[in-house]
């Protein structure tokens, strides 16, 4: 009886001190992984979102190992497949950087989370239904390296909307890299400039990540969000290139087709939130392009902050408020009162505007208030101010400029249409400068970046 006890006893003390040593150890990674989370390397990463499909997954995977000679890295975000999914990037895990969400965040929600996740210099979107080719990321990086004025570069296919589709001759995957390997011979003079490329395979610096930001959320499954990304690219008057010396292979519209009936419902409903969002999209690019000729604006120097108001109010994951004026945010307590209407922000964007100093509830108040004329010599400062024009259009005042807000969606998601405005007339409008218009940040679902 008495040896039993002890054996107990042993076992507990060796459960206790296994459990002491794990937790230790646990710690320590974390604290390594945190220290290190900041550090980048020299290749890049490529976000696969995903959603069953397992038997297309696996093709990209092997296609990718077997033909991408630059160092990357493989992210995968599964959406909540229940085919087996799960198991194969369990049993990848030493090849396989990977997030499992319980549910489907869409496109755009998977894609953030790998965004959030990559540690290259250069980052891939790449379809789950892609079977990359011979020298596929090579050409591509050449391309993108050739010109810093270059946003974002695509691959032409053979299934795609737009400019990147081409004719091919082949009928199986065998044929197709056989094609490939002759078509994928770099060339420089192949390179064309675009309007428009297709989100099924982007290539981009992790730079244009910072001042872009994630993609909109509020496009339901997928369709358009990658559109809409292309849209704050292009407003930051940076070229798309398609490189057209590559070719990958798309199966095509995996996760849309199996939608089935329900395909045109999202489709449509996507269509009407990014016509809500944008109006005419182009025609603002146009805008802004000419805008910065006439001003002389320095347009590598833009980014998507340069598009938000000021003299609002925002916050990240954290419940710190944080107040915009002068190009800063200013941290502020409500000290129990009720703060102004808030915009929550990733923590990507939030990292838009330097820290300034503290200020209280009072001056937030006071200044999202504030509405007025000008003074008779039109130099009192109304920063912040909105104002309405003879034709209805919403302008805010910054500095000596005055800034469109491009449409009813984008006032709204900013609360601009909440605040106390006049009306002005022409001649007091024309006492400001064109600045750059206001347009509206994207949706974040669940607030989890």
């Amino acid at each position: 009886m008495l040896k039993t006890k002890q054996k107990k006893t042993g076992s507990m003390q060796i459960q206790n001190q296994y459990q002491v040593g794990f937790e230790a150890g646990y710690q320590e990674g974390f604290q390594t992984g945190l220290s290190r989370f900041s550090i980048l390397f020299e290749g890049t990463s490529i976000i696969i979102p995903t959603y069953n499909k397992l038997d297309f997954l696996r093709q990209c995977i092997d296609s990718i190992r077997k033909y991408t000679e630059v160092p990357y890295e493989i992210i995968v975000v599964d959406n909540g497949s229940t085919d087996g999914t799960r198991d194969y990037l369990k049993s990848s895990a030493m090849e396989i950087r990977y997030h499992m969400d319980d549910h489907n965040r869409g496109f755009a929600g998977a894609v953030n989370i790998g965004l959030m996740m990559a540690k290259g210099k250069t980052i891939v979107v790449l379809n789950n239904d892609i079977i990359v080719t011979q020298n596929w990321l090579s050409n591509m990086l050449r391309c993108l390296h050739s010109d810093e004025r270059i946003g974002v570069v695509g691959p032409t296919t053979n299934y795609v909307s737009g400019d990147q589709r081409i004719d091919v001759p082949y009928s199986t995957i065998a044929d197709m890299h056989q094609f490939a390997k002759r078509y994928n011979a770099s060339d420089a003079s192949k390179w064309q400039r675009t309007d428009r490329l297709v989100g099924f395979c982007f290539l981009f610096r992790r730079s244009l990540l910072e001042q872009t930001g994630y993609m909109d959320e509020g496009y339901e499954v997928g369709n358009f969000e990658d559109d809409d990304w292309v849209v704050r690219v292009r407003l930051q008057n940076l070229a798309l290139m398609i490189a057209r010396d590559t070719f990958i292979h798309h199966f095509g519209s995996q996760s849309m087709k199996e939608l089935g009936t329900q395909f045109h419902a999202v489709n449509d409903r996507n269509h009407m939130f990014f016509s809500q969002k944008w109006s005419n999209p182009y025609d603002l690019i146009y805008q802004v392009k000419l805008m910065a000729e006439m001003y002389g604006m320095v347009p590598q120097k833009r980014s998507t902050k340069d598009f938000y108001p000021s003299h609002i109010v925002i916050k990240g994951i954290g419940p710190q408020l944080y107040w915009i004026e002068n190009g800063e945010k200013h941290p502020f307590d409500t000290a129990g009162n009720q703060s102004p209407p808030i915009t929550p922000l990733s923590q990507l964007e939030l990292r838009y505007w330097p820290t300034g100093a503290e200020v209280s509830i009072d001056h937030v108040k006071s200044r999202w208030d504030h509405a007025g004329l000008p003074s008779p010599d039109g130099i009192e400062d109304h920063s912040g101010v909105v104002v309405e024009s003879a034709n209805g259009t919403l302008y805010q005042l910054e500095g000596r400029t005055k800034r469109r807000i491009t449409n009813e969606y984008a006032a709204r998601r900013w609360h601009l249409q909440d605040r106390p405005r006049t009306a002005w007339m022409d001649d007091q409008l024309n006492q400001f400068a064109e600045g750059l218009p206001i347009i509206a940040p994207p949706l974040i679902r669940d607030h989890h970046l």
